[in-house]
C-alpha cells in the first residue's frame, strides 16, 4: 500500500472517538437491560407453562403480588364513533391502583389500566350535599354549579362535571379522557395525582358555563357518550370486552360464596377444617376440602373452579383464604353485635374466666342489653370475645375490661350493671372488679351472679352439717365402686334403665341428678351390689367391698337421708335452672328466690315426718328396718359440750339417736339453708325495690305519695338519666294507660316490667313516657346471672378442643362468635363479606 493510500485511510484527529465515560456506560447498559427486560414480558405472553395434573393440584395460594406488569388495551372512541385500540406496556404498582376514587381526578394516576378508565367513564357525579367546600383567595366553589339552567327556566344536571377534594378543584369528565392533546392542557382536563384543575372560584360560575360552551368540550363530549354507548352494545368491541370482564367477575364472586357458604357450615358445628393434606384428591385432606369436593358435585361455579385448579394459581382454598373468610365472618358479626349494643344505649357487662386446652385463662365477655320494638321487646346477652390475661387481680381485671370496652367503642359511662361471680377479685368490694368500676361509673350497680349464690348456698349448708355431708358422700362411693370397673358398669346396666351420676364439687345439679338416680332406683341398685357381692367371678376385694356398699343402702338413715336430700335437690335445681335463663329478669329471679325460699320454710316444719312417709314404704317393700344405722350409736357419743349451750347438752344427751339425727342432720341443714338464701340475695330485694313501683301490684295499689317518692329515690341514683318534673307526670297516669292498653288478659297486679314495656311500644306510647320507658330499660339490662359466660366456655371447649389447642386467639374468637352467633350468621351479606375479601389485599383475580 502506497503511502497516499495509507493517508488517505486515516482519519482526522478530531473524527477519532474517545472512551466513554463511566456515566455513559451506565446508562447504556440499562437501556440494554431494559430492552431485554421490555422483549422477555412480551414473549412470555406467547407461551404458558404446561398445565400441572390435577392429582398434584395444591390449594396452596400463591402470595398476592405488590406490583405487577399490566398489559394495558385502551378502547378509545373517534368523534365519528368507531373504535381503535392503543397498546402499550406499563408498570404499575397494585398499591396505586387501590387507592384510586372514581369520583376524585386528583386520585387518578397518569395511566389507568382498562377496567380502571371504564368504571371512571361510567361512574356518575358523587355530589354530597352536606359537603363543605374550603374557600381559595376568598371564594368557593358551590353545589348548585352542578345544575345549569336553560334560557326557558328549566334546569338540568351537568354529568360531566367532577369535584376534587384533594386539590379542591374542578374537572370535567369527558375533557380529561378526550380532549384534543395539542396546545395548552386547559384546567378542567389537568387530572392526576398532584395535579389542580379550575380553581378560578371567583369567577365559578362564568367559567362553567364558557367550558360548557366551548368547542372542544362539544368534542370531547360527543366522544365520551359514543364510548357509553358502546360499552352498552354487546355487539360492539367495548361491549364485548366489559360483558366477559362482567361474567368473569360474577364467576369468581360465585364460586367465593360457595367457599364462605362452607366456611360458615363447618364454623357453626364447631368442625375442623384442615386434615393432614392441603391437596384436594387426597383423602385426607380435610373437612374444608372435602366438602368443597361434595358441593361442587352440586353447584356448577364450584365444580368448574374445581376442575380448573393449577399450580400456582389462586384457589381461594388454602389455610391461608380459610382463615381470611373465618376471621372476615367473625368480624361482620362482631360488628353487628357492637352496633346493636350501641342502638340501645344502656348494658350491663357479664365476665368470667376458666382455662382453656392450651392452659391459658380465657375471659368470656358478654354484653346484656334490651331490644325494643313494634312488635315486642325482649333480653339480648351478647357473647362478644374471648381475651386472653395472666393477671388476675381486681386492678389488672378491671384494666383489661376498660380497655376491651373502648376498643369495641362502647362507653363505659352507658354502662347500668355488673356481673361476675363471687370470687374475691371479682366481687370484692373493696379491691375487687366490681368496685374498680363502680369508682368510675357509680351507675353501673354489681349484682352476683344468681345461680354461683345459690350453688354456694347448698355448699355452705353442707359444709357446716356434717351428717348431710356424709350422706352425699355416700352416694358418691356408691357411683365410684360401680364406674371403677367395665364388668361392674355392666352388671349395673343390666339391673338400671338410669345410670349413675357422678357428683361435681362445684355445680351442685351434678348433685341433683346424682341423688335422684340412686333414690330413684334403688331396689335396682341393691339387686346389683348384692349380685356383685356373691359372684364368684370378682375377687374377694371387690366382693368385700360391694358388701359393704349393700350395707349403706340397706341401712334405714342412709335411706331417709338421701329421701330429705332428693326432695330438697330437687326444688333447688328447679330454681337454678330458672336462674339460668338470659332472659329472666331480677324481679322474676326474685321471685323464684322467695317460691324457694318458701318451700324450704314450709319443709323444715313438715319436710321431716313427708320424708319418714316416704322412705318407710321403700324400707317396707325391701324389708328394711326401721331402727337400722340407728342402734349402734350410743346415746351422747358425738356431743361437744363446747359447741353448745349447757340446757342444749342435756337436750341432746335425752334424745334418742332417731330424734338427735333428726335435730343434727335435718334441722341444721334446713336453717343453713334458709339463713344463707336470705344473706346472699339481699341485693336482688334491694335492687327490685328501686323500680318496681313501676309494674304489678305495687303500680295499681301504691299510693302516689309512696310512687314519688320512689320516683325522687330513683332519679337522686340515675340523676343523668331521668327528668323529675315529667317522671312525676307520667308515673301519675301510667296506671290508668297500662290498664286502658293491656291486652294480655292478666290483671294489672300480674304484669311484669317486660310486660309494662312491651305494652308501651306496641301501642306507640314509647315516646310518651320517656322517663318511664328509659327506667324500665335500665332495670331489665340488670344481670341475673353468668350462664352465657358458662354456655361459652362450654362452646370453647368444643371448638378448641385438645386436638386443636395451637389455635389462634383471633381465629378462635371468630369461630365462637360464628357458632354461637349463628342467627346473626345466619343473616350475613356474602356480598359484604367478598368484598371484604378483595379490599383487604391485592388479588390476583378481580373479584369487585
Amino acid at each position: 500500500m502506497t503511502r497516499k493510500h495509507k493517508l488517505d485511510n486515516q482519519k482526522p484527529i478530531s473524527d477519532v472517538s474517545k472512551e466513554p465515560s463511566g456515566a455513559q456506560k451506565r446508562k447504556k447498559q440499562k437501556e440494554i437491560e431494559d430492552k431485554d427486560k421490555k422483549l422477555r414480558k412480551q414473549a412470555e405472553r406467547f407461551f404458558k407453562s404446561p398445565t400441572q395434573p390435577h392429582s398434584d393440584i395444591s390449594v396452596t395460594d400463591s402470595p398476592a403480588t405488590t406490583s405487577t406488569s399490566l398489559q394495558i388495551c385502551v378502547d378509545d372512541v373517534r368523534s365519528d364513533g368507531s373504535q381503535f385500540l392503543a397498546t402499550s406496556e406499563v408498570e404499575m404498582d397494585a398499591d396505586d391502583d387501590a387507592a384510586i376514587s372514581l369520583f376524585d381526578p386528583s386520585s387518578w394516576p397518569q395511566i389507568l389500566n382498562e377496567e380502571n378508565r371504564n368504571r371512571i367513564l361510567q361512574s356518575v357525579p358523587n355530589f354530597e350535599s352536606t359537603f363543605t367546600f374550603v374557600p381559595v383567595n376568598g371564594h368557593k366553589f358551590s353545589g348548585r354549579y352542578f345544575t345549569g339552567s336553560k334560557k326557558n327556566g328549566e334546569s338540568y344536571f351537568r354529568d360531566w362535571l367532577r369535584f376534587s377534594k384533594i386539590s379542591n378543584s374542578a374537572f370535567c369528565l369527558p375533557c380529561c379522557f378526550f380532549s384534543s392533546k395539542s396546545g395548552n392542557k386547559s384546567p378542567w382536563s389537568n387530572w392526576g395525582v398532584g395535579n389542580i384543575g379550575f380553581q378560578d372560584f371567583k369567577h365559578a360560575k362564568r367559567g362553567v358555563e364558557d367550558h360548557e360552551d366551548s368547542l372542544s368540550h362539544f368534542d370531547a363530549t360527543r366522544t365520551w357518550k359514543c364510548f357509553l354507548k358502546n360499552v352498552k352494545d354487546p355487539t360492539s368491541l367495548t361491549g364485548t370486552c366489559v360483558k366477559t370482564y362482567d361474567e368473569n367477575i360474577n364467576h369468581w364472586r360465585l364460586v367465593l360464596r360457595g367457599i364462605v357458604d362452607a366456611v360458615l357450615f363447618l364454623a357453626k358445628n364447631n368442625l375442623a377444617f384442615q386434615g393432614g393434606s392441603q391437596k384436594i384428591t387426597d383423602p385426607n385432606c380435610g373437612n374444608f376440602l372435602n366438602l368443597i369436593k361434595l358441593l361442587s358435585k352440586y353447584y356448577a361455579p364450584l365444580a368448574a373452579h374445581v376442575d380448573r385448579l393449577q399450580k400456582n394459581s389462586p384457589s381461594y382454598l388454602s389455610a391461608i383464604s380459610q382463615n381470611e373468610f373465618i376471621l372476615l365472618c367473625g368480624q361482620r358479626i362482631r360488628t353487628k353485635l357492637v352496633n346493636d349494643i350501641k342502638e340501645r344505649k344502656y348494658f350491663s357487662i357479664l365476665f368470667d374466666s376458666t382455662p382453656d386446652s392450651s392452659r391459658q385463662d380465657q375471659i368470656s365477655q358478654v354484653i346484656r342489653t334490651v331490644e325494643c320494638k313494634e312488635m315486642g321487646c325482649r333480653v339480648v346477652e351478647s357473647f362478644i370475645d374471648f381475651i386472653t390475661t395472666t393477671n388476675k387481680t381486681g386492678l389488672g381485671l378491671s384494666k383489661v375490661i376498660q380497655e376491651k370496652l373502648e376498643m369495641d367503642g362502647l362507653d363505659l359511662m352507658d354502662c347500668r350493671g355488673q356481673g361476675y361471680d363471687n370470687g374475691a377479685n371479682m366481687a370484692g368490694i373493696y379491691s375487687g372488679v366490681q368496685a374498680r368500676i363502680l369508682e368510675i361509673n357509680d351507675k353501673a350497680k354489681f349484682l352476683p351472679c344468681a345461680a354461683h349464690s345459690l350453688n354456694l348456698v347448698g355448699v355452705n349448708a353442707a359444709e357446716k352439717v356434717p351428717p348431710a355431708k356424709l350422706i352425699l358422700g355416700d352416694v358418691q362411693n356408691i357411683y365410684l365402686f360401680f364406674s371403677g370397673s367395665t364388668s361392674r358398669w355392666d352388671v349395673l346396666q343390666s339391673k338400671v334403665k338410669l345410670t349413675l351420676k357422678y357428683q361435681s364439687n362445684t355445680r351442685w345439679s351434678s348433685k341433683t341428678a346424682a341423688v335422684s338416680a340412686l333414690y330413684d332406683q334403688y331396689p335396682e341398685i341393691v339387686d346389683a351390689l348384692t349380685e356383685i357381692s356373691t359372684s364368684e367371678s370378682f375377687t374377694s376385694d371387690v366382693n368385700a367391698n360391694a358388701l359393704s356398699r349393700l350395707r349403706d343402702m340397706l341401712n334405714y338413715k342412709f335411706l331417709l337421708g338421701i329421701t330429705i336430700w332428693n326432695q330438697i335437690l330437687f326444688q333447688i335445681n328447679i330454681c337454678n335452672l330458672n336462674l339460668q335463663d338470659k332472659t329472666i329478669d331480677v324481679s322474676i329471679a326474685k321471685k323464684k328466690l322467695n317460691v324457694l325460699k318458701t318451700w324450704l320454710e314450709n319443709f323444715k316444719e313438715t319436710g321431716f315426718q313427708s320424708s319418714e312417709v316416704l322412705a318407710q314404704q321403700i324400707a317396707e317393700n325391701m324389708g328394711i328396718e326401721m331402727s337400722s344405722g340407728f342402734e349402734n350409736i350410743r346415746q351422747g357419743r358425738g356431743i361437744n359440750p363446747r359447741y353448745m349451750d349447757r340446757s342444749d347438752a342435756l337436750v341432746a344427751q335425752k334424745q334418742t339417736n332417731y330424734e338427735r339425727f333428726e335435730a343434727d342432720f335435718f334441722d341444721k341443714l334446713m336453717e343453713k339453708l334458709i339463713s344463707e338464701i336470705s344473706r346472699r340475695f339481699d341485693a336482688f330485694k334491694k335492687c327490685t325495690e328501686t323500680f318496681e313501683f313501676l309494674w304489678g301490684r305495687n303500680l295499681k295499689e301504691m299510693e302516689i305519695q309512696e310512687k314519688q317518692k320512689c320516683m325522687q329515690d330513683l332519679c337522686h341514683e340515675y340523676p343523668s338519666d331521668f327528668s323529675g318534673p315529667t317522671f312525676l307526670n307520667e308515673v301519675q297516669s301510667l296506671e290508668t294507660t297500662i290498664s286502658a292498653f293491656n291486652e294480655t288478659g292478666r290483671d294489672l297486679a300480674q304484669l311484669g316490667p317486660m310486660d309494662v314495656l312491651n305494652i308501651l311500644y306496641a301501642n306507640g306510647l314509647a315516646s310518651a313516657y320517656p322517663n318511664c320507658e328509659t327506667a324500665l330499660r335500665i332495670f331489665l339490662t340488670l344481670p341475673v346471672s353468668v350462664a352465657s359466660n358458662e354456655r361459652s366456655f362450654s362452646k370453647m371447649k368444643t371448638v378448641k378442643n385438645y386436638l386443636r389447642s395451637t389455635m389462634g386467639q383471633e381465629r378462635l374468637n371468630a369461630l365462637a362468635l360464628i357458632s354461637i352467633g349463628r342467627e346473626v350468621a345466619d343473616d350475613i351479606d356474602f356480598d359484604e363479606v367478598i368484598n371484604d375479601f378483595a379490599s383487604q389485599k391485592c388479588r390476583k383475580i378481580k373479584i369487585v
